[in-house]
């Protein structure tokens, strides 16, 4: 058990860990949502009434009514503006754009400029505009006309940004370039109401702007936002604290100005703002009062951030510093100290502290304008929680291993643990159930007994189940028999039975399904449901499976249960002295010795399966272990070897030298070294294996066994015999035509032999030429075949004919042997096959001449035609030598020919019959062999029949090239 020191340590790495993930999650804007809705909740709890000292003059409804829709004549304009003037207004700001001079009645500028004019405390805005240019959006301004802002007091720019969600929050004071800066229209306004100079703006200190003695918290630009040409750095950050919701200002109908319903001096000394407010013709933005979703004008937001300035209201935002300081520091002191309290107190304190920060939070907002994040603090907290209690419990799950079970193997039973594992079982077993066995659809059911409910917990194919809500199922009628039965239940009909609740509707009537119990220590903790449709049934093999799977899922998940509940007593101090503990106990220990047990018989299952001998002894060579296979390969030898000495055993073998192995297990012992060696045993048929000894080491390193694996490598052997053999074969068949036509061709080039002795010669350089050529082709022929190159016609072939060639061709080669060739066609008439010509006569043309080759002289070989069931099978019946019985299962090797007194004279490849099986094959059809040693062989060979209408097919084996119909009268 580690000291509280250790503990502490720990507890503030994962607080410092946590702190780190909280404020990364920050850096990636993971809680922009969430800020934003506390941060506008906090602008709605601070609400308060507008200042008396700014009016808005509102073109409106009743405005447009009353003086004609927009846009207006701008004599109108001209006309508010002197009234608003001669009524005593400070400032007149104007959120109107000018920009274009009207060309229909030139008169309306000039009415508008001379009226700007004789007021003389007019600002117009400078509209800012986002224009995408070759795919680029920037900032374009568009000045009021030259002679209106001559006339002005002052211009400034009415641009306001939305947050990401639409909102507007901040306003930006400052959009400049390297010619020129615009501030903002209500700084200008300021300006002109209390009566500073032009260059009363200014940034007196980093993060601070000041127009005459006020100073408004801003966030500058950083240093590396160089001002280019035509682009505009947007400056000096201001969050809006606003009023109230829309009609909080104070505000004036257009209509009701131009009409003198205003009383005398009623603007006198304010600030007085002249935009529009009605829907759908002026902008308007939603702020965080738009609760019920409709905007705000443009204007009276500008008159926010006028008010607020003048009131001295600002919000300032903590510095990254302090906020990541503020998250480290708690989330450390919460992830130590937690580690002494108890899980419940602990999560009564995370609660605790949430609300502590958001109280805390709306204090220093409402106060002092102070807004800091909250969200990565309480997420910090929640990790610190977390990873506490990881801490915690593995803390305490380290004393009960201790003081419980004091067995490493407890841990393998908190791995198990977890419905997510069931789960990830249930995942990884789809493919099968869906593909391999048939079950389109799947669910896995987990049995809540103290609730009365079956709930769906995993599923494939069952798309009205919704995986962010659980369909619970009433543990009661159809579903009862659950609890009562260990084999798989079958359900017909899920039209009035509770599964059709997580069945799609579609498919209700379209499926049944087989209910396996998962069932651990006698105990039903869940079933495996499986969907089939309707006419495919259930079958027995289904169930046996199924019945393995679901030993399988119940054990898994009834250990899953049992650690939960254990870990859920864990946080009691007191529970180790309790009956429930001690149960508890003796329940983990059950489960652990299951899983040793099942874990063993899982390596014995491994040990017999597989497919090399394996033998275990001891440090000292006991002999402790035999799989199956060992026991097969060593036979008799094997039934009193256990206990044996290793060494001693081996003495029984004369074919393993006794002294050079006995060095090898002293050298395993004390080295820990490895060795392999072929070895020959003869038990008692002869056997090669490869034999591979090792030592088994502990987990700390040390040699606590041998471990030998005997490897059959017989046929490794036979096959490195057969290479031999071929190249002999290859030799002695290339070489011996070579020297015979090398030896004629010389004594030819020499010269002085008669005619009837140079033809002679010349016969037999042809027919030793030709040995050459067919054993070249028989080589290329079956390559091709075999690489998938041999191009392949299949086409309605006159088998009968083909036959009767055949045999035409082969008539010398019989005459010589004095062998009768017989034919016996199809009783049925002419039959054609579907195939290429040329390789199938190639076939009979090989099975006629080893018929030919392999019978004695006066002897007779036939062939027979028969058709049944769209197959024809041709045979090839010979009264020759016949084939040993123990050379027919090799009969089709590459290069196997039948080693035997009687035919060592016969020359030959051994690719002949290898090729035909090879031609055969790719054809669809089969060929086989009926033989006596000494009385003869039958080859029967089958190729499909042609039927009308098949399509004219060139291909190279393996691949489709060419299909075309085949034309018939």
């Amino acid at each position: 058990m580690q000291d509280s020191k250790g503990l502490v340590l720990r507890g503030l790495i994962a607080g410092a860990i946590a702190s780190l993930i909280a404020c990364t999650l920050y850096f990636f804007q993971v809680f922009e949502a969430l800020e934003y809705q506390l941060y506008d909740q906090n602008i709605r709890m601070n609400g308060r009434p507008a200042p008396d000292n700014i009016v808005i003059v509102a073109i409106d409804q009743p405005s447009l009514r009353r003086l004609g829709s927009w846009p207006w004549p701008r004599a109108f304009h001209a006309e508010i503006l002197r009234q608003v003037s001669a009524s005593g207004a400070k400032v007149i700001g104007v959120d109107i754009g000018f920009f274009e001079p009207d060309r229909r009645e030139p008169d309306n500028d000039f009415q508008l400029v001379e009226a700007t004019r004789e007021a003389g405390n007019v600002i117009f805005p400078v509209i800012m505009e986002r224009i995408v240019d070759a795919g680029e959006a920037q900032l374009v301004s568009f000045e009021p006309l030259p002679e209106l802002k001559e006339a002005a007091a002052g211009v400034g720019h009415a641009h306001i940004e939305q947050s990401k969600d639409g909102i507007v929050r901040r306003v930006h004071l400052a959009y400049r370039t390297p010619e020129r800066t615009y501030w903002g229209m209500n700084l200008e306004i300021l300006k002109v109401y209390l009566d500073v100079p032009d260059d009363a703006i200014r940034e007196t200190s980093p993060g601070v702007l000041s127009i005459g003695d006020i100073e408004i918290p801003v966030a500058s630009a950083p240093d590396s936002a160089q001002a280019l040409d035509d682009v505009y750095v947007i400056d000096y950050e201001m969050n809006i604290p606003y009023y109230g919701i829309q009609g909080t200002f104070e505000y004036i109908s257009a209509h009701e100005v131009i009409d003198g319903r205003v009383p005398a001096n009623y603007f006198d000394g304010k600030i007085v703002l002249y935009g529009g407010n009605a829907a759908g013709l002026f902008d308007t933005h939603m702020t965080p009062f738009s609760l019920d979703r409709s905007p705000t004008p443009g204007v009276e937001i500008q008159a926010s951030v006028i008010a607020a300035i003048l009131d001295q209201r600002h919000i300032s935002r903590a510095p990254l510093w302090l906020l990541a300081l503020i998250t480290t520091v708690s989330a450390m002191a919460v992830a130590a100290v937690y580690l002494y309290f108890d899980t419940r107190m602990a999560s009564l304190a995370l609660v605790l502290l949430t609300v502590a920060a958001v109280a805390v939070q709306t204090y220093l907002f409402g106060s002092h304008g102070f807004w800091i994040e909250i969200s990565p603090l309480v997420t910090a907290l929640l990790i610190s929680f977390i990873f506490g209690l990881m801490l915690k419990m593995r803390h305490v799950n380290e004393a009960l291993d201790e003081e419980v079970l004091s067995l490493s193997q407890a841990a393998a039973l908190g791995d198990k643990a977890g419905e997510k594992i069931i789960i990830q079982l249930f995942q990884a077993a789809e493919p099968t159930l869906r593909h391999l066995l048939g079950f389109p659809a799947a669910a896995l059911l987990k049995i809540e007994r103290d609730k009365g409910s079956v709930v769906p917990t995993a599923q494939y194919g069952l798309t009205r189940i919704n995986p962010n809500q659980k369909t619970n199922l009433k543990l009661s009628g159809d579903l009862m028999s659950l609890l009562v039965s260990l084999d798989p239940i079958l359900v017909d009909s899920l039209q009035n039975h509770p599964l059709a609740a997580i069945v799609p509707k579609a498919q209700i009537s379209a499926y049944h399904a087989m209910i396996v119990p998962l069932v651990a220590k006698g105990d039903t903790v869940g079933a495996l449901c499986l969907f089939r449709p309707r006419g495919e049934d259930f079958r027995t093999e289904d169930e046996n499976l199924l019945r393995s799977v679901s030993a399988e899922f119940g054990t898994v998940w009834y250990n899953a249960n049992l650690y939960e509940r254990l870990t859920a007593k864990n946080t009691n101090p007191l529970a180790t002295f309790t009956y429930k503990s001690q149960e508890r106990r003796i329940q983990t220990l059950s489960a652990l010795n299951d899983a040793v047990v099942d874990e063993k018989s899982l390596m014995s299952s491994i040990m017999n399966s597989v497919a090399d001998g394996v033998i275990v002894s001891d440090v000292l060579g006991t002999i402790q272990l035999f799989n199956p296979k060992a026991r097969e390969i060593l036979g008799l030898y094997a039934e009193s070897a256990i206990g044996q000495s290793a060494v001693e055993f081996i003495r029984r073998f004369e074919e393993i030298p006794y002294a050079e192995m006995q060095k090898k297990f002293q050298k395993i012992v004390e080295r820990g070294e490895t060795f392999s060696a072929d070895i020959k045993l003869s038990l008692p048929t002869t056997r090669f294996y490869t034999l591979s000894m090792g030592p088994v080491r502990s987990s700390d390193g040390l040699v606590q066994g041998i471990v030998a694996v005997l490897s059959d490598i017989t046929q490794l052997k036979e096959m490195d015999q057969m290479k031999t053999d071929l190249m002999s074969m290859v030799t002695h068949e290339i070489r011996t035509p070579l020297a015979t036509v090398r030896g004629f061709a010389q004594i030819l080039l020499k010269g002085g032999i008669d005619n009837e002795k140079g033809k002679e010669f010349l016969e037999i350089i042809n027919r030793q030429s030709n040995r050459l050529v067919n054993l070249v082709n028989d080589f290329l022929d079956i390559t091709r075949i075999e690489s998938g190159r041999q191009v392949i016609t299949k086409a309605p072939v006159n088998i009968d004919k083909l036959i009767q060639n055949a045999l035409a061709d082969l008539k010398p080669l019989a005459d010589e042997k004095n062998i009768s060739l017989q034919y016996r066609p199809d009783p049925g008439g002419l039959t054609e096959v579907f195939g290429d010509r040329n390789l199938i006569e190639q076939v009979l043309i090989n099975l006629l001449s080893n018929a030919i080759k392999y019978s004695p002289k006066g002897a007779s070989a036939g062939v027979a035609v028969a058709q049944q069931n769209g197959i024809v099978a041709v045979s090839v019946q010979d009264t020759g030598l016949g084939i040993p019985k123990e050379a027919l299962p090799r009969l089709f090797e590459k290069f196997y020919r039948v080693r035997h007194d009687d035919r060592k004279d016969i020359i030959g490849t051994g690719l002949g019959l290898s090729l035909a099986k090879q031609i055969m094959e790719v054809h669809g059809g089969t060929i086989r062999v009926e033989s006596e040693h000494g009385k003869g062989s039958t080859f029967t060979i089958t190729i499909p029949a042609y039927v009308e209408g098949m399509e004219l097919v060139v291909e190279e084996t393996g691949k489709l090239v060419e299909s075309t119909a085949v034309l018939t009268n």
